[in-house]
């Protein structure tokens, strides 16, 4: 028996639904991607994976939300048949949530469902000095998820994220010492100290620098091991303060420093110039060194026992100051750049 459909056949409809069927299907959105993860890869960055379901699509839309339920927002349209993208410039130790389609010429796909993911607390390995302990460092773990602080080695202050040796010291000075250095890293900047424990600041020793106006001087970054310096001009001093009632007199003292000539005035030329005051503010001796070359130099001035039996020893602050003068003809002084100074007390 041959069944007819409104004067067709059976056959003929089932082909002309085929063919219907088949042109719907091409108009169709491409299928969502599946498999979508997030993995917290550094400190800053977040890294997508899915899996591409289909071939149709012309690309896929990546969005992001600070929370699980949104709102999402875009943030990067991935190019077809990609099946990874890394989020960059994100926050440390903040959680982010993702979802995303794909996109065609016929509309687009489903969402996925939301994959989230934590950026690390850090790069494992990374360092970091911390803001007012300029004697520790911090180290990042090996997950990056937790910063472990230790102790930076005497005399190795932490500068620029990293412990960095300053006033020439690699190990135990033999005389009480004070070191006096700038430091301007962004995380303790101004002037600091490491001392002995008899020249412990501020009770026994102080010192740091002062221009003709009392302020500190200027800071400024060096190519040198210490990576700061202080910038004097002809009236300002860098000095080291100190009190000897802890000390049976006589005791000699060097002031030890480390500086160039800065090459704003080539002419003429420049020295040197150490002065050392008792505890009344009089001047028991002076050492005029040099020329200031205009390379970094290491340069001391010492003030034998004889001399340093005149300073006070009775609790008052004695005072040891540098700074830069011409030679007695009246030349023109140049910018003294100083990368640290230091205090040994002798016997």
């Amino acid at each position: 028996m041959h069944i007819k459909f409104r004067g067709r056949s059976v056959a003929h409809v089932a082909t002309i639904a085929w063919m219907i069927s088949g042109c719907i299907g091409a108009s169709e959105a491409p299928p969502a991607p599946s498999n979508l993860t997030a993995t917290g890869i550094s400190d800053h960055a977040i890294q997508l994976a899915w899996t591409d379901s289909s071939s149709e699509e012309t690309a896929f839309d990546v969005e992001r939300a600070a929370t699980q339920s949104g709102p999402f927002a875009p943030v990067a349209s991935v190019q077809a048949n990609g099946t990874m993208y890394v989020d960059d410039g994100l926050t440390a130790s903040t959680t982010y949530y993702y979802r995303m389609h794909a996109m065609g010429e016929h509309g687009d796909s489903d969402y996925t469902p939301v994959a989230s993911a934590t950026t690390k607390t850090c790069v494992p390995a990374q360092t970091r000095c911390i803001r007012g302990d300029i004697g520790h460092v911090q180290t990042c773990n090996s997950s990056g998820t937790a910063w472990a602080t230790s102790a930076c080695a005497r005399f190795s202050p932490c500068s620029n994220q990293q412990c960095r040796p300053v006033c020439d010291m690699t190990s135990t000075p033999v005389n009480p010492t004070l070191c006096i250095f700038p430091n301007q890293d962004g995380i303790n900047d101004g002037e600091w100290l490491y001392f002995d424990p008899l020249l412990s600041a501020p009770d026994k020793a102080t010192g740091g620098s002062a221009t003709s106006a009392g302020a500190s001087a200027p800071i400024f970054s060096t190519d040198q091991s210490w990576q700061y310096a202080w910038s004097l001009t002809s009236h300002d001093i860098a000095y080291a303060q100190f009190k000897l009632n802890q000390f049976t007199a006589p005791r000699a003292q060097r002031l030890t420093f480390r500086a160039q000539r800065a090459g704003t005035v080539n002419s003429g030329t420049n020295r040197f110039s150490v002065d050392t005051f008792d505890g009344n503010h009089t001047l028991i001796a002076s050492c005029l060194g040099g020329p200031v070359p205009f390379s970094w130099t290491t340069s001391s001035c010492f003030i034998d026992d004889s001399l340093g039996n005149r300073l006070s020893y009775d609790g008052k602050l004695n005072t040891m100051s540098l700074t830069i003068t011409d030679d007695g003809t009246r030349n023109p002084i140049d910018v003294l750049d100083v990368n640290w100074i230091k205090l040994s007390i002798e016997p």
